[in-house]
């Protein structure tokens, strides 16, 4: 009896063993998965936290990149206002000076009486047109004389009007010259400002006009007579220079003339 009874303890007492070895070992696994659980949590926290910090940080980059843009603005548009002005040099004031200077006195040339107004030689060439007759002031003496357009493409070639007015303009040159005078040019309602020499030349006065001719006034030789005014009392004709005309001899600006252009228009 003794036997089973220690039998039946020996019993017990291996499945209380068994029952508690289980018993702690379920605790275990509880807390594997609450280690586990707890490690994932705390890893999604990094995660999230570094998520967090990243966006965080791009959020701070938008913000200064904006905030440089800005900036950037602000001075871009700082400098615009800031921007240096146009330094006016002394040559540019003085040429402002100048183009001021030459207008008033253009436009008192065309207002004074005596003067004449300044007209380049592309306008002047149409209102004083071949044919035309106009009448010559001398500005110096301001006696004056009568003349007709009948050659000239550069300049105004032209002839006296009569044997009178020949007398006149010999009488204020003191004979033919090639001297330049500053005179007035009155045709067609306007009085320009111009320049003339007295000296006939390129034509014989008895010869027909257009026709070849030997011995042409001037010293001009033989060619084409260009004389076409009869009985004038001048072989040949004369020349009347206006703003930028040339002479055709060689196609340049005679500046002596150019001088007395502007005499005559009050410079």
């Amino acid at each position: 009896m003794k036997k089973l009874i220690s039998i039946l303890l020996i019993i017990l007492l291996i499945f209380n063993g068994e029952t508690w070895t289980s018993v702690q070992a379920a605790p275990s696994k509880k807390t594997s998965r609450a280690v586990k659980k707890s490690s994932a949590d705390t890893t999604t926290k990094k995660v999230n936290k570094s998520s967090s910090k990243t966006a965080s940080k791009k959020k701070n980059t938008t913000i200064r990149s904006k905030t440089s843009k800005t900036s950037k603005t602000k001075i871009a548009t700082s400098n615009k206002k800031k921007a240096p002005k146009k330094v006016t040099t002394k040559s540019t004031a003085k040429k402002r000076l100048s183009t001021k200077s030459t207008t008033r006195r253009i436009v008192a040339s065309r207002s004074a009486a005596g003067y004449g107004e300044l007209l380049d030689w592309s306008v002047a060439k149409e209102v004083f047109s071949i044919g035309s007759k106009a009448r010559v002031i001398d500005l110096l003496t301001g006696k004056s004389f009568y003349v007709i357009r009948t050659y000239g493409h550069l300049h105004a070639d032209v002839e006296a009007a009569s044997k009178e007015d020949t007398e006149i303009i010999k009488d204020i040159w003191n004979g033919f010259s090639w001297e330049r005078r500053p005179v007035i040019v009155e045709v067609n309602g306007r009085r320009i400002a111009a320049s003339m020499t007295s000296m006939p030349h390129a034509g014989v006065d008895s010869a027909p006009e257009g026709k070849i001719v030997n011995g042409r006034s001037g010293g001009y030789g033989r060619g084409m007579n260009l004389d076409k005014i009869k009985g004038n009392g001048m072989d040949g004709h004369i020349d009347i220079h206006f703003l930028n005309s040339r002479r055709h001899k060689d196609g340049a600006v005679d500046k002596d003339h150019q001088e007395m252009i502007k005499k005559a228009a009050g410079f």
